[in-house]
């Protein structure tokens, strides 16, 4: 669990980072 649990939690944090820097670039500009 602890594993699959990590990786999930990396692949959400980098789709996030990835989703989110474009949604605050459009807002910010």
């Amino acid at each position: 669990m602890g594993t699959h649990a990590h990786t999930h939690e990396l692949a959400c944090a980098h789709t996030h980072t990835h989703v989110c820097a474009h949604i605050f670039i459009y807002i910010n500009n």
